[in-house]
């Protein structure tokens, strides 16, 4: 039999099987991608601290990254030095149905760490507890502080590790992130110390709510019973002027009454509740909310 390979022959099975060669390429590619997908360093899920913007008429700041730097100016120290910690900043105008449906999918998937929208939009996720309260957040951040790890006691090097996820054998990054740990804490402590400072001396920039009057107000019937008063995000209203002129919000001049109604004027910033089941990385997410003030509050320059 002759097996000699010819340019004819060449040609006549590249002619016939030249589908199932660029099948094989495309798998082969497909694997490669999947093998570098699974191998690559991840971040861990608490070091993004994720910032939604969410409005119907399109109200968020123009420059959105520099937002983000300034939010991750603000974190602890050791936090900003880690190049694997990162604030990422999206924003969605929720008034085009598509783009609706998309953010959506990602709230009720429990993404995201701080959320800034309409006090209406907030008010209806806090009804289906996706929002956790701002003032539980900040005592709970403020009595971390008081809980430090010993570097010398035994039973808090366990503690520790258990808290970290993972066994350290090396005693001296042992001690190193131990306290790393205590200077997060004091950080976040002294975050939360500021804010609650804050909200006492100008109660009018938090938003006061009882879980279930939006929804027994509006809802289709089935009512909830309602929750205790409290705080449970940064209100924007007496501060709108100050943003606006910074160029953190865009509002128009002339609202329409639809717009109004749908509480353009009336923006809040809230904490997801998810990120309270994330472990150590929550109380970041304060910081947002601190710069915020900081940058257009009572006290800005």
């Amino acid at each position: 039999m002759d097996s000699r390979l010819t340019k004819q022959r060449l040609n006549d099975h590249f002619g016939y099987d030249w589908m199932k060669y660029i099948g094989l390429i495309a798998a082969v590619v497909m694997l490669l991608s999947l093998v570098f997908t699974m191998t690559s360093p991840r971040l861990h899920k608490g070091r993004v601290l994720e910032i939604i913007f969410a409005s119907q008429h399109g109200v968020y700041p123009s420059d959105l990254n520099n937002f983000g730097g300034a939010v991750l100016g603000k974190v602890n120290p050791s936090d900003s030095k880690d190049s694997q910690f990162e604030v990422h900043v999206n924003s969605y105008n929720i008034g085009d149905s598509q783009i609706m449906q998309a953010y959506s999918v990602r709230i009720q998937a429990g993404e995201g760490d701080v959320l800034v929208s309409e006090a209406l939009i907030t008010k209806t996720y806090i009804d289906q507890q996706i929002i956790y309260p701002l003032g539980d957040a900040i005592s709970e951040a403020i009595s971390l502080g008081n809980n430090l790890f010993d570097t010398e006691s035994a039973d808090s090097r366990r503690q520790f590790q258990n808290f970290a996820g993972k066994t350290i054998k090396d005693e001296e990054k042992l001690i190193q992130e131990m306290q790393d740990e205590n200077t997060r804490r004091l950080h976040y402590q002294s975050v939360a110390q500021q804010l609650n400072e804050f909200f006492s001396e100008n109660p009018e920039y938090g938003l006061m709510y009882r879980r279930g009057e939006q929804w027994n107000e509006v809802g289709d019937g089935e009512t909830i019973e309602l929750g205790e008063e409290k705080l449970w995000a940064l209100s924007f209203t007496p501060m709108l002027e100050s943003m606006k002129a910074g160029g953190f919000i865009y509002v128009p001049s002339a609202p329409t009454e639809k717009q109004l109604e749908e509480g353009i004027l009336e923006q809040a910033a809230a904490l997801m509740s998810r990120k309270r089941d994330n472990g150590p990385y929550f109380y970041e997410s304060l910081t947002a909310l601190l710069h915020i003030i900081q940058a257009y509050g009572p006290a800005a320059g």
